[in-house]
Protein backbone atom coordinates (compact mmCIF):
# COMPACT_ATOMS: atom_id res chain seq x y z
CA UNK A 1 0.00 0.00 0.00
CA UNK A 2 3.31 2.00 -0.84
CA UNK A 3 2.18 5.97 -2.44
CA UNK A 4 2.51 6.03 -5.32
CA UNK A 5 5.33 7.25 -7.05
CA UNK A 6 4.32 10.21 -10.12
CA UNK A 7 6.31 9.78 -13.17
CA UNK A 8 9.28 12.02 -12.98
CA UNK A 9 10.24 11.17 -9.54
CA UNK A 10 12.31 8.00 -10.94
CA UNK A 11 12.89 5.42 -13.30
CA UNK A 12 11.12 2.86 -12.95
CA UNK A 13 9.23 -0.76 -14.74
CA UNK A 14 5.65 -0.58 -15.41
CA UNK A 15 3.72 -4.43 -15.75
CA UNK A 16 0.35 -5.21 -17.38
CA UNK A 17 -2.27 -4.96 -15.19
CA UNK A 18 -4.79 -5.01 -18.01
CA UNK A 19 -5.76 -4.81 -21.55
CA UNK A 20 -8.38 -3.58 -23.61
CA UNK A 21 -9.77 -2.09 -26.85
CA UNK A 22 -8.20 1.38 -26.44
CA UNK A 23 -4.74 0.63 -24.57
CA UNK A 24 -3.19 -1.58 -22.17
CA UNK A 25 -2.96 -0.66 -18.62
CA UNK A 26 0.27 -0.93 -16.63
CA UNK A 27 1.15 -0.54 -13.01
CA UNK A 28 4.21 0.78 -11.23
CA UNK A 29 5.90 -0.87 -8.58
CA UNK A 30 3.47 -3.55 -6.61
CA UNK A 31 1.07 -1.67 -4.21
CA UNK A 32 1.46 1.75 -5.52
CA UNK A 33 -1.68 3.81 -6.11
CA UNK A 34 -1.08 5.36 -9.64
CA UNK A 35 -1.41 3.19 -13.24
CA UNK A 36 -0.59 4.60 -16.85
CA UNK A 37 -2.95 3.48 -19.75
CA UNK A 38 -1.22 3.28 -22.92
CA UNK A 39 -2.74 3.13 -26.51
CA UNK A 40 -2.56 4.66 -29.97
CA UNK A 41 -5.53 5.83 -30.93
CA UNK A 42 -4.78 9.50 -29.08
CA UNK A 43 -8.74 10.70 -29.86
CA UNK A 44 -10.44 7.85 -27.91
CA UNK A 45 -8.05 7.41 -25.12
CA UNK A 46 -8.43 11.39 -24.97
CA UNK A 47 -12.36 10.89 -24.63
CA UNK A 48 -11.61 8.41 -21.86
CA UNK A 49 -9.61 10.96 -19.93
CA UNK A 50 -12.46 13.63 -20.16
CA UNK A 51 -15.57 11.09 -19.73
CA UNK A 52 -13.30 9.26 -16.53
CA UNK A 53 -12.89 13.13 -14.67
CA UNK A 54 -16.91 13.44 -15.97
CA UNK A 55 -18.00 10.64 -14.21
CA UNK A 56 -15.28 11.04 -11.27
CA UNK A 57 -16.84 14.36 -10.84
CA UNK A 58 -20.41 12.76 -11.05
CA UNK A 59 -19.71 10.07 -8.25
CA UNK A 60 -18.18 12.56 -5.69
CA UNK A 61 -14.51 11.20 -6.13
CA UNK A 62 -15.16 7.68 -5.19
CA UNK A 63 -14.40 6.79 -8.78
CA UNK A 64 -10.98 6.28 -10.26
CA UNK A 65 -9.60 10.02 -11.52
CA UNK A 66 -7.48 10.84 -14.48
CA UNK A 67 -5.26 12.93 -13.67
CA UNK A 68 -2.65 13.90 -17.27
CA UNK A 69 -2.81 12.95 -20.28
CA UNK A 70 0.50 12.49 -22.47
CA UNK A 71 0.67 13.21 -26.49
CA UNK A 72 3.07 11.10 -28.65
CA UNK A 73 5.31 13.35 -28.82
CA UNK A 74 5.36 14.27 -25.16
CA UNK A 75 8.62 14.54 -23.06
CA UNK A 76 7.27 11.82 -21.03
CA UNK A 77 8.09 9.42 -23.75
CA UNK A 78 11.74 10.28 -24.09
CA UNK A 79 12.02 9.39 -19.92
CA UNK A 80 9.87 6.45 -19.73
CA UNK A 81 9.39 4.79 -23.07
CA UNK A 82 12.20 2.04 -21.97
CA UNK A 83 9.82 1.86 -18.73
CA UNK A 84 7.28 -0.34 -20.36
CA UNK A 85 7.58 -4.17 -21.47
CA UNK A 86 9.38 -4.64 -24.60
CA UNK A 87 6.12 -5.75 -26.55
CA UNK A 88 4.62 -2.26 -25.62
CA UNK A 89 7.25 -0.11 -26.34
CA UNK A 90 4.80 1.90 -28.72
CA UNK A 91 4.64 5.63 -28.55
CA UNK A 92 1.20 7.18 -28.34
CA UNK A 93 -1.18 8.46 -26.13
CA UNK A 94 -0.56 7.62 -22.30
CA UNK A 95 -2.94 8.53 -19.50
CA UNK A 96 -1.61 9.03 -15.68
CA UNK A 97 -5.13 7.66 -13.44
CA UNK A 98 -5.46 6.11 -9.65
CA UNK A 99 -5.01 2.72 -9.66
CA UNK A 100 -8.08 0.32 -8.54
CA UNK A 101 -6.17 -1.96 -6.12
CA UNK A 102 -6.73 -5.77 -6.64
CA UNK A 103 -9.15 -7.70 -4.71
CA UNK A 104 -7.07 -8.98 -1.39
CA UNK A 105 -5.45 -12.73 -2.25
CA UNK A 106 -7.75 -14.45 0.52
CA UNK A 107 -10.85 -13.11 -1.15
CA UNK A 108 -9.16 -13.61 -4.80
CA UNK A 109 -9.11 -17.35 -4.29
CA UNK A 110 -12.34 -17.32 -2.48
CA UNK A 111 -13.87 -15.87 -5.61
CA UNK A 112 -11.85 -18.76 -7.73
CA UNK A 113 -12.73 -21.51 -5.60
CA UNK A 114 -16.51 -20.97 -5.15
CA UNK A 115 -16.84 -20.29 -9.31
CA UNK A 116 -14.14 -22.37 -10.95
CA UNK A 117 -13.71 -26.06 -11.10
CA UNK A 118 -10.79 -27.71 -9.23
CA UNK A 119 -8.29 -27.97 -12.18
CA UNK A 120 -9.15 -24.66 -13.46
CA UNK A 121 -9.21 -22.96 -9.75
CA UNK A 122 -5.23 -24.41 -9.25
CA UNK A 123 -4.70 -23.00 -12.89
CA UNK A 124 -6.23 -18.97 -11.98
CA UNK A 125 -4.43 -18.79 -8.62
CA UNK A 126 -1.51 -19.66 -9.78
CA UNK A 127 -0.92 -17.40 -13.12
CA UNK A 128 0.92 -14.46 -12.08
CA UNK A 129 -1.57 -12.09 -14.45
CA UNK A 130 -3.76 -12.61 -11.70
CA UNK A 131 -2.48 -10.82 -8.73
CA UNK A 132 -3.97 -7.69 -10.53
CA UNK A 133 -7.62 -9.28 -10.57
CA UNK A 134 -10.74 -7.01 -10.54
CA UNK A 135 -14.19 -8.79 -10.53
CA UNK A 136 -17.11 -7.80 -12.75
CA UNK A 137 -20.09 -7.99 -10.56
CA UNK A 138 -23.67 -8.36 -10.63
CA UNK A 139 -24.47 -6.10 -6.99
CA UNK A 140 -27.92 -4.89 -8.20
CA UNK A 141 -28.66 -2.32 -5.76
CA UNK A 142 -25.27 -0.53 -6.16
CA UNK A 143 -25.31 -1.26 -10.30
CA UNK A 144 -28.62 0.55 -9.96
CA UNK A 145 -27.30 3.73 -8.21
CA UNK A 146 -24.08 3.88 -10.21
CA UNK A 147 -26.09 3.31 -13.53
CA UNK A 148 -28.67 6.84 -12.40
CA UNK A 149 -25.37 8.51 -11.61
CA UNK A 150 -24.09 7.89 -14.89
CA UNK A 151 -27.14 8.67 -16.83
CA UNK A 152 -28.95 11.47 -15.36
CA UNK A 153 -26.07 13.60 -13.31
CA UNK A 154 -22.69 13.06 -14.99
CA UNK A 155 -24.99 12.69 -18.63
CA UNK A 156 -22.90 9.70 -19.60
CA UNK A 157 -24.46 6.83 -21.97
CA UNK A 158 -21.78 4.33 -20.13
CA UNK A 159 -21.46 2.76 -23.41
CA UNK A 160 -18.83 -0.15 -22.78
CA UNK A 161 -17.35 0.85 -19.13
CA UNK A 162 -17.31 -1.61 -16.65
CA UNK A 163 -18.28 -2.19 -12.91
CA UNK A 164 -16.02 -4.28 -10.78
CA UNK A 165 -14.74 -5.03 -7.54
CA UNK A 166 -11.59 -3.95 -6.07
CA UNK A 167 -9.74 -2.75 -3.18
CA UNK A 168 -8.44 0.50 -1.51
CA UNK A 169 -6.01 1.48 1.72
CA UNK A 170 -8.33 2.42 4.71
CA UNK A 171 -7.53 5.82 5.81
CA UNK A 172 -7.15 6.30 9.55
CA UNK A 173 -6.26 8.88 11.83
CA UNK A 174 -3.19 9.01 14.19
CA UNK A 175 -2.07 11.61 16.95
CA UNK A 176 1.03 12.91 16.93
CA UNK A 177 2.68 15.92 18.84
CA UNK A 178 3.37 18.90 16.97
CA UNK A 179 7.43 18.91 18.29
CA UNK A 180 8.31 16.96 21.50
CA UNK A 181 6.86 18.89 24.44
CA UNK A 182 4.67 16.48 26.56
CA UNK A 183 2.54 19.54 26.94
CA UNK A 184 1.83 19.94 23.45
CA UNK A 185 -2.05 19.35 22.54
CA UNK A 186 -1.96 16.21 19.75
CA UNK A 187 -3.37 16.67 16.12
CA UNK A 188 -4.56 14.14 13.90
CA UNK A 189 -2.87 12.88 11.01
CA UNK A 190 -4.55 10.82 8.31
CA UNK A 191 -2.65 8.00 6.11
CA UNK A 192 -3.59 4.79 4.97
CA UNK A 193 -3.66 1.60 6.91
CA UNK A 194 -1.04 -0.88 5.24
CA UNK A 195 -2.34 -3.59 7.23
CA UNK A 196 -6.21 -3.29 6.27
CA UNK A 197 -8.36 -3.03 2.97
CA UNK A 198 -11.97 -1.66 2.05
CA UNK A 199 -13.31 -3.61 -0.92
CA UNK A 200 -15.57 -1.31 -3.08
CA UNK A 201 -17.51 -1.19 -6.59
CA UNK A 202 -15.65 1.07 -9.01
CA UNK A 203 -16.72 1.68 -12.69
CA UNK A 204 -13.92 2.66 -15.41
CA UNK A 205 -13.47 2.46 -19.21
CA UNK A 206 -15.16 5.26 -21.05
CA UNK A 207 -13.42 5.04 -24.03
CA UNK A 208 -16.35 4.24 -25.99
CA UNK A 209 -18.91 6.57 -24.13
CA UNK A 210 -20.26 9.24 -25.07
CA UNK A 211 -22.27 12.52 -23.40
CA UNK A 212 -25.94 12.83 -24.94
CA UNK A 213 -28.70 14.93 -24.01
CA UNK A 214 -31.82 13.93 -22.07
CA UNK A 215 -34.55 13.27 -24.42
CA UNK A 216 -36.52 10.80 -25.30
CA UNK A 217 -34.64 9.95 -28.75
CA UNK A 218 -31.60 9.70 -27.01
CA UNK A 219 -32.92 7.14 -24.48
CA UNK A 220 -33.76 4.94 -26.78
CA UNK A 221 -31.35 5.38 -29.62
CA UNK A 222 -28.00 5.96 -27.07
CA UNK A 223 -29.04 4.31 -23.40
CA UNK A 224 -30.85 1.20 -24.48
CA UNK A 225 -27.60 0.39 -27.07
CA UNK A 226 -25.18 1.26 -24.22
CA UNK A 227 -27.25 -1.05 -21.73
CA UNK A 228 -28.06 -3.79 -24.39
CA UNK A 229 -23.96 -3.82 -25.36
CA UNK A 230 -23.27 -4.11 -21.56
CA UNK A 231 -25.84 -6.57 -20.96
CA UNK A 232 -23.07 -9.53 -19.39
CA UNK A 233 -23.00 -7.15 -16.12
CA UNK A 234 -26.37 -5.84 -15.63
CA UNK A 235 -29.57 -7.98 -14.12
CA UNK A 236 -32.00 -8.59 -17.47
CA UNK A 237 -35.79 -9.68 -17.04
CA UNK A 238 -35.13 -12.49 -19.15
CA UNK A 239 -32.95 -14.01 -17.37
CA UNK A 240 -33.82 -13.33 -13.71
CA UNK A 241 -36.97 -11.24 -13.79
CA UNK A 242 -37.14 -10.64 -9.81
CA UNK A 243 -33.41 -9.30 -9.64
CA UNK A 244 -34.58 -7.25 -12.69
CA UNK A 245 -37.44 -6.10 -10.75
CA UNK A 246 -35.11 -4.82 -7.57
CA UNK A 247 -32.31 -3.33 -10.07
CA UNK A 248 -35.23 -1.17 -11.91
CA UNK A 249 -36.82 -0.24 -8.72
CA UNK A 250 -33.89 0.76 -7.24
CA UNK A 251 -32.49 2.79 -10.75
CA UNK A 252 -35.72 5.23 -10.50
CA UNK A 253 -35.58 6.16 -7.37
CA UNK A 254 -31.71 6.95 -7.71
CA UNK A 255 -33.12 8.83 -10.90
CA UNK A 256 -35.63 10.53 -8.86
CA UNK A 257 -33.59 12.28 -6.45
CA UNK A 258 -30.98 13.25 -8.93
CA UNK A 259 -33.20 14.99 -11.33
CA UNK A 260 -35.40 16.51 -8.45
CA UNK A 261 -31.91 18.14 -7.58
CA UNK A 262 -31.84 19.45 -11.47
CA UNK A 263 -34.92 20.80 -11.14
CA UNK A 264 -36.11 18.51 -13.95
CA UNK A 265 -39.48 18.86 -16.02
CA UNK A 266 -42.21 16.43 -16.21
CA UNK A 267 -40.85 14.96 -19.37
CA UNK A 268 -37.37 14.66 -18.29
CA UNK A 269 -38.55 12.67 -15.05
CA UNK A 270 -40.47 10.01 -16.90
CA UNK A 271 -37.03 9.36 -18.96
CA UNK A 272 -35.61 7.04 -16.28
CA UNK A 273 -38.88 4.63 -16.33
CA UNK A 274 -38.94 4.76 -20.36
CA UNK A 275 -35.31 3.68 -20.55
CA UNK A 276 -36.05 0.63 -18.24
CA UNK A 277 -39.49 -0.22 -20.52
CA UNK A 278 -37.58 0.34 -23.91
CA UNK A 279 -34.88 -2.46 -22.74
CA UNK A 280 -37.42 -4.44 -21.54
CA UNK A 281 -38.91 -4.22 -25.25
CA UNK A 282 -35.72 -4.09 -27.17
CA UNK A 283 -35.08 -8.06 -25.60
CA UNK A 284 -38.23 -8.89 -25.98
CA UNK A 285 -38.51 -7.72 -29.53
CA UNK A 286 -34.97 -9.70 -30.27
CA UNK A 287 -34.97 -12.87 -28.37
CA UNK A 288 -31.77 -14.12 -30.56
CA UNK A 289 -29.96 -10.80 -30.90
CA UNK A 290 -26.27 -10.74 -30.94
CA UNK A 291 -24.53 -7.91 -29.07
CA UNK A 292 -20.99 -8.62 -30.94
CA UNK A 293 -23.72 -8.28 -34.27
CA UNK A 294 -25.40 -5.59 -33.44
CA UNK A 295 -23.86 -3.39 -31.05
CA UNK A 296 -22.08 -0.09 -33.33
CA UNK A 297 -19.03 1.11 -30.71
CA UNK A 298 -18.43 4.07 -32.76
Amino acid sequence: MTRAQRPGEEQQQFHVIGLGSCGSVFGMPAGTETALKQGGDVKALWNDFCLTNKVYTAFLKVDPRASQFFLPDSDFWHTYLDSFPPSHRKVGAVIEMDRILPLPRRIREGLIDRYFDEDAAEDAKNNEANRACLMSVQLADEMAIGLAVLHWKAGVDAMDMEFVLGSAGITTEKGLPRRPDPDEEPYNITEPDSAQRAIHMWVLDFDKSTRFERTLQNVVQKLVPASLGNDPYYPRPDVDRDLWTRFGETYRKASRVILESKKADRAMMKLPLQFLKAVEKKIEEHADWDPEKDIDFG
